[in-house]
């Protein structure tokens, strides 16, 4: 392949962070790489500003524009289908990639004998805020091969995390949505491929996430309550996919799956949710997930009467 790396880059009316952007690729110590911008509708100078930059860039760039904001889920949708790289890696407008970041990746990518690269999807790394600060917790060791869903979901290592993976793997995949919702979780993508394969870890800082209190993290909750129906089915789809997880990630799950079905009004997967999990864990966490429920529109009020 021409590139190792596609880097994705969902954007909406953000042009003012771009050049941040472009500037930290154009650092990048590897160079073997491919940007693909997703401008989601952006009514400010964003098409602009990323001809400018790309025209200042040794790097292809490519420019999808939709004609309206769709969300951060299908504009990533678009992203995919465009990836040429052997690896690809989703980058917000407010993150900053670390300029060797491309080059431990690849040294690391590299590092995997080929025999063994069909035993792995991808490499995940670490993120620092703006101030240095390592987000989250580590994997616990220089290289760690591992399940991510067990990495994340049973062992608990938490933070926001940098996930590069293989695009052969994810070719197809495409996030699905309700009509009329924008957003779903990124962890579909990874835990579906860590079904058969596991990941490589490094206890290396690749990317610097800002949290600006317009981003999607400052947003969280309110992104997840307004696609209600995909944040359910979500949970449902991950208990499906992991029948056999521990009792106490499995209630999580499925209090986070009532959660969003007493949101969405709706309890599509209740047939699948009573067939896979254990039955008196299972009420006790649909009763925690309703107390959540009753938690998150007492806190969206709040910030509404702000």
């Amino acid at each position: 392949m021409e590139w190792t790396f596609s880097i994705c880059l969902p954007t909406y009316n953000r042009a003012q962070l771009l050049p941040g952007v472009f500037d930290c690729l154009r650092r990048q110590s590897y160079r073997r790489f491919e940007l693909i911008v997703v401008d989601d509708g952006s009514t400010d100078a964003t098409e602009m500003v990323v001809g400018r930059e790309a025209a200042l860039s040794a790097f292809r760039t490519k420019l999808i524009r939709h004609e309206k904001n769709l969300g951060r889920t299908r504009a990533l949708n678009s992203a995919l289908k465009e990836i040429r790289g052997e690896l690809a890696l989703f980058l917000d407008d407010d993150v900053r990639l670390l300029p060797d970041s491309l080059r431990i990746a690849a040294d690391t990518w590299s590092g995997i004998p080929d025999e063994d690269k069909r035993d792995f999807w991808g490499i995940v790394g670490l993120c620092q805020t703006g101030q240095g600060e390592t987000i989250g917790d580590k994997f616990g060791g220089s290289l760690i091969d591992g399940d991510y869903f067990e990495l994340r979901e049973i062992d608990r290592v938490r933070g926001d995390k940098k996930e590069i993976f293989c695009s052969e793997l994810a070719a197809g995949f495409e996030f699905d949505l309700f009509e009329g919702e924008r957003q779903t979780s990124t962890s579909e993508l990874w835990y579906s491929l860590s079904q058969k394969r596991k990941v490589r870890c490094l206890d290396t800082v690749l990317a610097e996430n800002r949290y600006l209190p317009d981003g999607m993290s400052a947003q969280s909750l309110r992104l997840r309550v307004d696609s209600a129906h995909s944040s359910r089915r979500y949970y449902a789809r991950m208990l499906a996919m992991f029948p056999d997880m521990p009792t106490p990630t499995q209630i999580r799950f499925v209090a986070n799956w009532a959660r969003f079905a007493a949101h969405s009004k709706s309890a599509g997967e209740t047939k699948t949710i009573v067939e896979i999990c254990r039955v008196l864990p299972s009420v006790a966490a649909a009763f925690l997930g309703l107390s959540r429920y009753l938690f998150d529109v007492l806190v969206l009020s709040q910030k509404q009467n702000r």
